[in-house]
């Protein structure tokens, strides 16, 4: 359905470097639920800064 990476940019800073969610799954918010979800993994993960 979807995928994004994150790179790491700094000791507390990621970046997101790709993300993709097949056709008939765009518009549907799935991109957005992919962007909360890594939000919510680098915030635990104590990533202060999110690009």
């Amino acid at each position: 359905m979807g995928f994004l990476t994150l790179k790491p940019t700094g000791k507390d800073t990621v970046e997101l470097a790709v993300m993709g969610v097949l056709k008939e799954y765009q518009r549907k918010g799935l991109g957005k639920e992919l962007f909360d979800a890594a939000k919510n993994k680098a915030r635990r993960k104590d990533i202060l800064i999110f690009r």
